[in-house]
């Protein structure tokens, strides 16, 4: 008797574990086809509003710019679609640490964020030389 009640708590304690992990992969499944889907709906939003006939590579949303890249153009826009800026793919440094690409303070950077324990790093680094420009971090009283 006592050995089928152990058998039981085992079976209870991975169905338990195996509900856990179903609920957390869908979970995150989810999380990244809503992003996708933001995605997609912003380059066809993008598309229709500026005629853009390129394919776009890269989007980010970043302080009330959308800043997104094709193969030959960067392109800043402001929230009601209208350009800001426009640069050259080319002209921009090589992104070999994948940072976001975003516009502050009328420049196009590169932002790093380093987490740690108790604070948040921002680092800026310029698009055209990858060199630092600034950083701010922000700490947890």
């Amino acid at each position: 008797m006592k050995h089928k009640k152990t058998i039981t708590s085992i079976i209870k304690i991975i169905a338990i574990i195996i509900v856990v992990l179903l609920t957390a992969i869908f979970s995150l499944s989810y999380r990244i086809t809503k992003n996708k889907d933001w995605e997609e709906n912003v380059i066809k939003t993008i598309k229709d509003k500026t005629n853009t006939q390129e394919k776009i590579n890269y989007i980010n949303y970043y302080n009330n710019y959308y800043i997104y890249k094709t193969d030959n153009n960067v392109v800043v826009l402001n929230n009601e679609y209208q350009e800001v800026e426009k640069f050259k793919s080319s002209d921009l440094a090589e992104n070999k640490d994948n940072y976001e690409l975003i516009y502050k303070t009328k420049k196009l950077m590169y932002e790093k964020s380093i987490i740690e324990k108790n604070k948040v790093t921002y680092e800026y680094y310029d698009a055209k030389t990858y060199k630092k420009i600034s950083s701010t971090t922000l700490e947890k009283e």
